[in-house]
């Protein structure tokens, strides 16, 4: 479609209650559970199967139970209502919490990757929400009361916890994270 210089409704989508924006991908959570994506796709970060720029909104493949949904640059993020995080697009920083950097165009559960003897990964649980930057994703884990960090710039297992706790809001940019804490 046309490029517009005045605001335009997305077509086809009904019972929207979270947005999301990638560098120029879009990602809507209907009431269902379900997510949904338009824009360029070149790494699959609309989740359809495919690697094809969609106009139209496409659902997310076998994706559903979804609590809360995030872009990054070109990668998609969501965590489900059973605490697991998932994750497709773009990955060639690690950035989807995956044992391989290749682009995946379907959502794929992600985790700590480890490498002692294989490599192997772990699925994240206990994940209230995630974020997407330009090569990394964040993660707020419950159980640990910390934000985890998973992609470019992290330590060399490919995550890291970050000592933050008690927080209440996150927002994550291109190279960065910012956090309010219950206290303000």
């Amino acid at each position: 479609t046309a490029n517009s210089s005045v605001p335009v409704q997305v077509t086809g989508l009904t019972d929207v209650v979270q947005i999301a924006a990638g560098l120029d991908h879009g990602l809507a959570r209907r009431s269902d559970g379900t997510v949904w994506a338009w824009g360029a796709n070149a790494f699959g970060q609309l989740g359809d199967g495919s690697f094809d720029n969609r106009n139209q909104p496409v659902a997310a493949s076998g994706l559903d139970g979804v609590a809360w949904i995030a872009a990054g640059d070109q990668h998609s993020l969501a965590a489900k209502a059973d605490a697991t995080v998932w994750a497709w697009g773009d990955g060639r920083s690690f950035q989807l919490g995956a044992q391989t950097q290749e682009p995946t165009n379907t959502p794929q559960q992600a985790g700590r990757l480890a490498c002692a003897d294989g490599c192997y990964v772990t699925p994240f649980t206990g994940v209230s929400l995630v974020e997407g930057g330009l090569n990394h994703s964040v993660g707020m884990f419950a159980a640990e009361g910390a934000l985890g960090s998973w992609g470019r710039q992290t330590n060399s297992s490919g995550f890291d916890f970050l000592l933050w706790q008690d927080i209440v809001r996150l927002s994550v940019a291109q190279n960065h994270n910012l956090a309010v804490g219950s206290s303000g």
